[in-house]
């Protein structure tokens, strides 16, 4: 019998397969598979193609089919062979399975299939109290499944939590490694540079030089030699050399001993302290007094004093313990406001390590009714870490844990650092107080085995009565007017 060929792409499927039967040109069409065994084929995928075929008169054979495709081609009774010559040459029935011919069921067959049908069932089944039991029986099996998974209830313990206070005695050195829990942490220095000025009003009044004292002396001639005096030369009181005075101009003591010449003098500081009787300055500073003798025949007068607002050392001192204890301040809040790890500062051992700048304004012994002072200091502060303090509290609080309470989870921490006191070897000494917060300890299955299946009313005095004081629960049901707590435990949620 003429057959047609189609030669199968890699790329084909059902449907581009399905096309390609239109173009069949004999009653048998082969198809031919791709040798490279790409194209995959189900079931399916040849059952559709089959019926494809035969809706439009065809039959196929397949050729060059992989070993797994020739099961399916036998289940479905589709002719396959090894070669396109085999197909052409080979009988196709061989592969066909017997069909009985399809004869379509006509209306007035289905009514008395129907009617045949009708007769089998048992009569119990059209009994109208058995279908209302069974009716029944369904809708309490769903009442049942509802009074069971539909309700829901979140409790909300609202534990309530105490405060729980420790204070240790700790030290802390920087000679210690690493912390020992008999109250030994390390400790670390921490330097920092802080600077200011402050303004004060000056009220005090000093007197203060005003003029300065001036007179004549007379100088004698101790040698043959003429002997020039310049004007400069310093000359102190016999018995005081802390007051002197200067010539006020250059002399020359004629040669001779005896031979005198007098020449005017002013005290080198202004005030009264250059006022001098007669006769009470006699000594020459350098080389002269070996030539020359001094003394002055009249008073050393015309040096003053005034009244003026001036600072004196307690001004002073005031103004730079004010300024300090603020800079002292502001070091300390530096390493509050930027701490570094978790640090904790040691307050009272901060101590000055170095003044870096002490400028008054104005200076010492210049009259002003204002001190103005700039200060620059480098302060020293022992540290320690948060996290070693809390761990050496640890065991402690541990310890000290009421019975039936359990710890806040991350609720720990340093409150204040007490009475530091840091001996000669740098060694601090201290009292920490910590404190955490601590609330009863539940049992959340405990909770759901006591509350489930009974009233609201009861679920609240039953927790308070086992708790105590410990809790504040509130019950919320889904849907809210369910009068009882759910009976699956599963349906009530515990938040604590």
């Amino acid at each position: 019998m003429k057959t047609h060929v189609i030669h199968l792409d890699p790329h084909d499927n059902v449907v581009s397969i399905s096309d390609k039967l239109s173009w069949g040109k004999a009653r048998r069409i082969i198809l031919v598979l791709p040798s490279s065994g790409n194209l995959r084929l189900r079931k399916i995928d040849l059952i559709m193609i089959q019926r494809s075929a035969v809706k439009k008169g065809f039959s196929i054979a397949l050729v060059s089919i992989p070993s797994d495709l020739k099961k399916l081609a036998k289940e479905l009774h589709i002719p396959f062979f090894r070669t396109l010559s085999d197909a052409q040459r080979k009988n196709w029935k061989f592969f066909t399975k017997a069909k009985t011919p399809f004869k379509p069921l006509l209306g007035h067959d289905f009514r008395k299939l129907g009617s045949e049908r009708k007769s089998q069932e048992p009569t119990w089944q059209n009994s109208f109290m058995i279908r209302l039991a069974f009716f029944s029986l369904g809708v309490l099996a769903i009442l049942m499944v509802s009074f069971l998974f539909i309700p829901s209830a979140v409790i909300q313990l609202n534990s309530r939590e105490k405060t729980q206070n420790l204070v240790l005695r700790v030290s802390a050195s920087d000679g210690i490694k690493e912390i020992n829990y008999s109250g030994s942490i390390p400790s670390y220095k921490k330097t920092s540079n802080v600077s200011g000025s402050r303004l004060v009003k000056i009220s005090t009044q000093s007197l203060v030089p005003d003029k300065k004292a001036s007179g004549f002396v007379e100088f004698t001639n101790l040698t043959s030699e003429g002997i020039q005096i310049p004007a400069g030369t310093i000359i102190t009181q016999l018995n005081n050399s802390i007051v002197r005075f200067e010539t006020e101009e250059a002399g020359q003591v004629l040669p001779g001993v005896g031979k005198t010449i007098r020449v005017p003098i002013q005290a080198l500081y202004a005030g009264t302290s250059g006022n001098m009787d007669a006769d009470s300055i006699g000594s020459l500073i350098g080389d002269l007094g070996l030539k020359l003798t001094v003394k002055n025949p009249e008073p050393i007068s015309g040096g003053t004093d005034r009244y003026e607002i001036i600072a004196d050392e307690n001004d002073r001192n005031n103004l730079y313990s004010i300024l300090e204890k603020e800079l002292r301040l502001k070091a300390i809040q530096q390493e509050e406001d930027f701490p570094t790890d978790g640090v904790v500062s040691i307050d009272d051992s901060i101590r000055i390590e170095e003044i870096i700048k002490m400028d008054f304004i104005p200076a010492i012994d210049q009259p002003g009714d204002k001190l103005i002072l700039q200060l620059g200091l480098n302060y020293s502060l022992e540290t320690v870490y948060y996290s070693d303090l809390l761990n050496l509290a640890a065991p402690a609080f541990d310890s000290n844990l009421p019975k039936m309470y359990i710890e806040v989870k991350g609720s720990r921490k340093v409150e204040s650092i007490l009475d530091p006191v840091t001996d000669p070897n740098g060694t601090t000494v201290f009292d920490v107080k910590l404190s955490q917060k601590i609330k009863r300890k539940i049992s959340t299955i405990d909770v759901v085995n006591i509350v489930r299946g009974i009233s609201i009313k009861e679920a609240y005095e039953i927790l308070i009565k086992k708790f105590g004081d410990g809790i504040s629960p509130i019950i919320e049901i889904k849907p809210s007017w369910w009068p009882r707590m759910p009976f699956i435990g599963l349906r009530i949620v515990i938040i604590d």
